[in-house]
C-alpha cells in the first residue's frame, strides 16, 4: 500500500478508532490501549509528514 492510500484510509479510520476507544475505554483490555495509542500516533505522524510533503511540493 502506498503512503497516499494509507493516509487516505486513515482519514476515515482514525476518527472511528478514536470515538470507539473513547466510548469503550473502561472495557478495553490492557494490551489494546498501548497498541491503539501507538497506531494512532504513528498514523498521525505519517499523515502530518505526507501533508507537509504535499504542501512543500505545491508551494515550490
Amino acid at each position: 500500500m502506498s503512503l497516499e492510500r494509507f493516509v487516505k484510509a486513515n482519514l476515515l479510520v482514525l476518527p472511528i478508532v478514536l470515538v470507539v476507544g473513547y466510548f469503550y475505554l473502561a472495557s478495553l483490555p490492557v494490551i489494546v490501549l498501548p497498541i491503539g495509542v501507538a497506531y494512532v500516533t504513528a498514523s498521525v505522524l505519517l499523515t502530518f509528514a505526507w501533508i507537509m510533503s504535499r504542501l512543500s511540493l505545491r508551494l515550490w
